[in-house]
Formats: C-alpha cells, sequence, structure tokens
C-alpha cells in the first residue's frame, strides 16, 4: 500500500513541504500489482495529488459516470458464467451462491477502480448502488419473509468484511489470500483444497486482467471482460455478445 511521508522543512519565511511517495510492492509469488503506475504521463502524478487532497478536474460527466457504473456492473454479473462456476466449485445452487460470486467480483471491479483517482471514486459509488439494488431485487424473487430486511443488513455485514478480507489476500501472500477465500468464499466447508487452490489463482489472473484494461474503455463506456474459471484465453465471442447487450441495454436489472 502506498505511504506518503511530508515533511515541513523551513526555508526563511517560505516552508517547503516535501512529499516522498514510496510504493510497496506485493510478494513474490503475487502476479499483479493493481496500484502501479501505469504509465509515465499520468501515474505518478495522480497519485501524489490524490495524496495531499490536490482538486482534481473528472475527464468524463457524472451522467457518463453513473451509465458506466451500470454498465460494469451488468459485465460483472453476466461475463463470468456463474452457472458453470457453481457446478466446478462444487457450490449450492442457491441465491446465497450467486451473491457469494456476486460479492467477489465486485470486490475486484472496486479494486480496479480504486486507483482511478476521483473518476474511480464515483464510478465506485454508483456501482455499488446498482450492486446493492439487484441484490435486493433478487432477494425479493427468493420470496418474502418478515426478517429480509435483516438478512439484507446482514449481507452489508458481510460484504464490508469481506472486502477487508480479501484486501488484506490481495497485498498478502496466497496463503493469507487462501484463507480469506476459505473463510468468506467457501464458508470454511470446502471438500477439496484443490477448489481453494484454484479460486486464489482466479482471483489474481483476474486482478491481472482487469488491470491491464484502459481506463477510457472502463469510464467511457463502462465495458470490461473477465478470463473464465479455467484457463486464461478470453471468449471473444462471448464477449462481443455481452458488451452488445449492455450498450443497447438490453441487460437491465429485473424489478
Amino acid at each position: 500500500m502506498n505511504r506518503v511521508f511530508s515533511e515541513v522543512l523551513p526555508l526563511g519565511n517560505v516552508f517547503l513541504r516535501k512529499i516522498l511517495v514510496r510504493s510497496s510492492s506485493y510478494s513474490s509469488n503475487n502476479p499483479c500489482i493493481s496500484g502501479q503506475i501505469r504509465n509515465a504521463s499520468s501515474g505518478w502524478m495522480q497519485s501524489l495529488k490524490t495524496k495531499i487532497g490536490w482538486p482534481q478536474k473528472m475527464k468524463h460527466s457524472k451522467y457518463k459516470l453513473v451509465e458506466s457504473a451500470y454498465h460494469l456492473y451488468m459485465c460483472a454479473v453476466e461475463m463470468p458464467d456463474y452457472f458453470h462456476m457453481i457446478h466446478d466449485l462444487k457450490m449450492p445452487d442457491t441465491y446465497y451462491s450467486w451473491y457469494l460470486l456476486s460479492e467477489l467480483h465486485a470486490w475486484m471491479i472496486l479494486v480496479r477502480l480504486s486507483v482511478c483517482g476521483e473518476e474511480g471514486k464515483f464510478t465506485r459509488g454508483q456501482y455499488m448502488k446498482a450492486f446493492w439494488a439487484d441484490v435486493k431485487k433478487r432477494s425479493s424473487k427468493v420470496g418474502t419473509s418478515p426478517s429480509r430486511q435483516e438478512e439484507l443488513t446482514l449481507l452489508h455485514y458481510h460484504f464490508n468484511s469481506a472486502i477487508f478480507s480479501y484486501d488484506e489476500g490481495l497485498l498478502s501472500d496466497d496463503r493469507i489470500l487462501a484463507n480469506a477465500l476459505w473463510r468468506i468464499f467457501f464458508e470454511c466447508d470446502v471438500s477439496d483444497p484443490c477448489l481453494v487452490e484454484l479460486m486464489v489463482q482466479y482471483v489474481r489472473k483476474q486482478i491481472k486482467h482487469l488491470d491491464d484494461q484502459p481506463d477510457e474503455m472502463i469510464f467511457r463506456h463502462g465495458l470490461i471482460s473477465f478470463l473464465p474459471l479455467h484457463g486464461d484465453t478470453e471468449d471473444k465471442t462471448r464477449k462481443e455478445e455481452i458488451w452488445k447487450r449492455v450498450r443497447e441495454n438490453v441487460l437491465v436489472i429485473k424489478k
């Protein structure tokens, strides 16, 4: 995690603020660095401005970012093949399994947006609005219950706990990430340890894949892609089909 050290140095009647930005690296077996500087022209300067609270002008309008956040959410729930993931990971075919998968992919999107300054911050908020709206509407399809609101509150608590655990795992080695996935995603109940290893690899490669995708595609169009659970090759036909439906607003959060 980047750390900022500031010192105020007296120079006559002028105070020179010296900002030292030091980037920490992940462990040697972590193949992705989400907070890395993407290019020399904007990366380190953007990071510096963010750390010192420098006002930043967003490149895209808030209206466009709201639309892009919604599109990002639809990509995140449609691009990964949840049906096959639930089967291959030996998860029960339930609403809660869908939630755990959506929560994990939402966290990965938030990680990607977290290094994008004010636009990323605003889009994160709008993305979470779409996420919780969908969670609430899908839960209403499961059935009515007097404790439904309490259950939704528990899901909020679960999400907050999950992102802290996942963040710790991402910034640490595979052992810590595996522990987070075992506790949060598999809920300490997995018959085959190889499934935990598979998910560690999935998260690592997915974060790297998301980090490689251009900001312009994310903020201007709200389009993003995911790799499959098995392998490192995109299904381009599936991607283009889903992107086309997202652009045409065919994919909606059903009421």
